[in-house]
Order: C-alpha cells, then sequence, then structure tokens
C-alpha cells in the first residue's frame, strides 16, 4: 500500500444520526476536493462497530470492524492512515437563532450550540457529544460547523416571516428551514442543467420539501424547527396548535410529555406505531393492514400536496428531484406522489438524485481552511 505523504491533506466529514454515524474522507488538493472513501460508525446495543468503502475499488473495503475505544479514534486511524487531518466537519441541524453561517466551532459558539438544543432536541445533543470527543482527540485541528441552516438563511421575507408579533419576531424566531446541506448537494450536482424552477423532496425519517430557484431557497417546508411540514417517520409536520391548548388544559400534559409525543409518538408511528420505518410500512399495507395503509395514504398526500404549494411559490415547475433514503429507494412511494400530482402539473420531469451532505461538509470546511 502507498504510504501516505505528508503533504496530502486529509478533510474529515462527520454526519450524526441518532444510533450511528455516517462519514466520508477527502483528500483536498490545489483547491479540489478527491472523496476517498465513505463509512458509518453503528452504535446500536452498546458496541460499536465501522464500516468503510473506498472509493478506489483496488482497496479493500473495511466491514463492521469492532471499536475497542472512542468513536472519534477509529475514525483517526482510518483518516491518519491516508494523510494529515487539516479540518473536521460536522453537520449540524439546527444554529439557534443567531447561527445561519457555516464557521469554525468554539468554545462560544458551542455555548451558543448548547442553547440551540430545544429547537432541535433530538439532532444536536448527539452531534455536540461527538464533537467534544472530537476536540479532546484531534485537540489540534481545526473543527467546523456546517449547518442545514445556511441554504435557507436568505429565504425571501414572504416564506421567512412567521405570522406572530414583532415582539416574537424579533426575538429571531422565524422560518429556519433545514435539510439544507442535502439541497445544496442537489443543487450543485444540477449546475450543468438549466432547471430554473426547482422543488427538492427531501424523504427519509426526517422529511421536508424546498423550492429553489435559480440555486436559491425561496421556500421549505419545515418551520422554526424540524418537526413541521410533511409528516415523518415520527414527527407530525403540520398540526392544529389548539391539539396543543386541548392536550395542556384538558389532559394536564407538560411540556416535557409534549415533546415526547411530537419527536418520538406521532407521524407515521403515530398512525401505524409498528411500522414507522418505510420499508416495514409498505409490506404491511401490502398486507392490507388497515393502519399502515391509512398511515402511507396519509404521508403521500401529505407530500404531494407540499410539492404542490412550492410550485406556487416558483411560479411553475421546471423539475422535481426526490433524494433521502426514501426519496432514493422508495420507488412505489415516487409514483404514487406523482401520480397525486398529475391533475395539476400533468407529468413533471422527474430526476432522483443521492443526498451528498458530506461532500457538502467536505466542501466548507476545506473552504473555511484556505479562509
Amino acid at each position: 500500500m502507498k504510504r501516505p505523504d505528508a503533504a496530502d491533506r486529509i478533510v474529515l466529514s462527520l454526519n450524526v444520526g441518532s444510533s450511528s454515524v455516517k462519514f466520508s474522507i477527502h483528500r483536498s488538493q490545489s483547491g479540489a476536493l478527491q472523496e476517498i472513501g465513505s463509512g458509518t460508525v453503528d452504535r446500536q446495543h452498546g458496541k460499536g462497530t465501522v464500516s468503510f468503502n473506498y472509493a478506489d475499488s483496488s482497496k479493500p473495503n473495511v466491514h463492521e470492524r469492532p471499536i475497542p475505544g472512542s468513536v472519534s479514534t477509529a475514525l483517526q486511524d482510518l483518516a491518519d492512515a491516508e494523510g494529515r487531518i487539516i479540518g473536521i466537519g460536522h453537520r449540524l441541524v439546527h444554529g439557534g437563532l443567531s447561527i445561519c453561517d457555516h464557521l469554525r466551532l468554539s468554545d462560544q459558539v458551542m455555548a451558543t450550540l448548547a442553547r440551540a438544543v430545544p429547537f432541535a432536541p433530538l439532532h444536536l445533543p448527539p452531534a455536540l457529544k461527538l464533537i467534544e470527543e472530537c476536540f479532546n482527540t484531534f485537540s489540534d485541528i481545526p473543527q467546523v460547523g456546517c449547518f442545514d441552516t445556511a441554504f435557507h438563511k436568505a429565504l425571501p421575507p414572504v416564506a421567512a416571516t412567521l405570522p406572530l408579533p414583532r415582539t416574537i419576531r424579533d426575538l429571531g424566531v422565524r422560518r429556519f428551514g433545514f435539510h439544507g446541506l442535502s439541497c445544496e448537494s442537489v443543487v450543485e450536482q444540477l449546475k450543468q442543467m438549466a432547471a430554473r424552477r426547482l422543488v427538492v423532496a427531501h424523504l427519509g425519517g426526517g422529511s421536508s420539501i424546498t423550492a429553489i430557484a435559480d440555486g436559491h431557497s425561496v421556500d421549505t417546508s419545515m418551520g422554526l424547527t424540524p418537526m413541521g411540514g410533511i409528516m415523518m417517520s415520527h414527527r407530525p409536520g403540520d398540526l392544529d396548535p389548539g391539539i396543543v391548548f386541548y392536550l395542556l388544559r384538558e389532559k394536564h400534559y407538560d411540556a416535557d410529555t409534549l415533546e415526547d409525543l411530537l419527536e418520538h409518538q406521532a407521524g407515521i408511528s403515530g398512525v401505524s406505531p409498528a411500522h414507522a420505518d418505510m420499508r416495514d410500512l409498505q409490506s404491511a399495507a401490502r398486507r392490507a393492514e388497515a393502519d399502515a395503509t391509512l398511515a402511507l395514504d396519509m404521508f403521500v398526500r401529505s407530500v404531494a400536496r407540499q410539492i404542490a404549494g412550492m410550485c406556487v411559490a416558483l411560479g411553475g415547475l421546471d423539475l422535481l428531484v426526490f433524494t433521502g433514503g426514501v426519496g432514493e429507494n422508495a420507488i412505489a412511494v415516487r409514483e404514487r406522489v406523482i401520480e397525486q400530482l398529475a391533475p395539476v402539473l400533468g407529468q413533471p420531469s422527474v430526476m432522483v438524485l443521492p443526498s451528498r451532505e458530506n461532500e457538502r461538509i467536505a466542501f466548507h470546511t476545506a473552504r473555511l481552511m484556505q479562509a
């Protein structure tokens, strides 16, 4: 195996989920990025394993190698074999009311992010925990936060403004939008096409629909938090606020109980509790299980309705792109969404593209290192 040259500059991209970490390693040379490979750290059941697939097919891949120590140490071993790590980029869902730009992480920024946890309680705690771990393992290497909200920071007022009193809006409460790194990766993949009016349907455990005009976000389904918009695996999407007041007053729910309900027990899992995973849901629907059939019908309707609404924001549609785990792999779901859109949009141009979030994390990390 070729020994890595000391001049090989390596960027490590980390994308934290609830039970796993998706990551990639890129080589940065003369302002260009070359993917070395990508992998996953699985942390379920108290045992950690790492898998890694090299872009160079001549190299043997790593398959579920046990991790004896920390996640960051396992990543360090893989990256150090390729060169000198110059920066580590982290996907962060929310920066709170004040951070909407990709930036170098510091103690001050970390304190601000800790205060932002209530805006994304599922996503931020494990991400911040891994960042702290990386600060300990890679003490002399810069860390970069790459925010899903950054792509949507310039939403026009008609989309960004929430219908609330100015005293609340002046606090920074607005529509932030999410899955921004995914949307940006789609725009990058389409940069040679003349699709001026684009709708991106990022469908997965969390899902959102975004309207993009000339490469810029002009409207999106999620709002202040990743809880709104279309129906998701465990989150309800848009919901009548009166339901919250009913549960508070009549059923004496407290804030923690409400948060658990709306983050973990709603959405698809609320309608069909055993089938939050889309593959399980489709199988159960094919068996004509009533709850699963209803949940799938509701999800498809929710997605189609939001896509149609984004076409209003764009004044038409040149291209509809499906991405994310469900968007890329659930063919029958895509077909049903397109079928429901037909009376409104006819036969829209449709593409399925991968969500290359880690590539964009590497890009922004390398850019900030150069700056």
